[in-house]
């Protein structure tokens, strides 16, 4: 089994290959690129990347192809007590329903139950601006529930309201 600090996957899928590791500092500004990309006037900043990884229990996994665009998503993620909370996940639009956010998804919750089987978390949450259907439509299909609407959640930027998703991993005996 791989080491949890230098997690290695491969997924094939629709003949995409995708190598998935661990953030590095290298890889920060195409990450806040395809941030940019994917959310537009509201992705997050540098400083908003800075802020989070900041966080305690914050780590990241990034999604990687073959040159000459290698950047194929992403997953920042922070770990609590009792749970985890994805901070944020992105995936290339060029590069969407081909399994690379389930991966990066899945491998998250891997992560977490491998580092401490004991305290592996017992919730997961998100929140997802309340128009962004596919989103939510990912979210729906690998299991979160809508459990809360958050008015004005992201506010200044915008008066759009969010809505928390919960996931309950079930880790077997």
């Amino acid at each position: 089994m791989h080491d949890a600090t230098k997690i290695k996957s491969t997924l094939v899928a629709r003949a995409t290959v995708v190598a998935v590791r661990d953030l590095r500092p290298a890889d920060r500004e195409a990450v806040i690129a395809l941030d940019a990309e994917c959310f537009g006037e509201y992705h997050w900043r540098a400083r908003d990347f800075t802020r989070a990884m900041r966080r305690p229990g914050a780590a990241a996994l990034v999604a990687m192809l073959p040159a000459p665009t290698p950047l194929a998503g992403f997953v920042i993620y922070a770990r609590g007590r009792r749970g985890m909370k994805l901070l944020n996940l992105a995936v290339n639009p060029r590069r969407r329903r081909r399994g690379i956010g389930s991966l990066l998804l899945a491998l998250v919750l891997v992560r977490a139950a491998q580092r401490q089987p004991d305290l592996a978390p017992q919730i997961v949450t998100t929140e997802v601006r309340e128009t962004n259907a596919a989103g939510l439509a990912f979210f729906r299909h690998a299991g979160f529930v809508a459990a809360k609407l958050l008015r004005g959640y992201y506010r200044p930027w915008t008066d759009e309201d969010a809505i928390r998703m919960i996931f309950r991993p079930e880790w077997g005996e």
